[in-house]
């Protein structure tokens, strides 16, 4: 399950909540219980591929 990071626009309370892909979005704030004032935010993936390391393409790509 991913974890998406949300915000409240009323607050400003920033949280994160693991979820299913299918489950919806929270309503309330968690700390001042604003409804309809949360937003999901924009979050940079926090994976690494294994094995690669950085340069390698690059350098393989110099040598041919």
């Amino acid at each position: 399950m991913p974890i998406y990071a949300f915000a409240c626009d009323a607050c400003g309370h920033a949280f994160d909540r693991l979820q299913k892909l299918s489950d919806a979005d929270p309503v309330h704030c968690p700390a001042c219980a604003a409804s309809g004032q949360v937003r999901r935010q924009l979050t940079a993936p926090q994976f690494r591929l294994a094995g690669v390391r950085d340069g390698i393409i690059g350098q393989d790509r110099q040598e041919r």
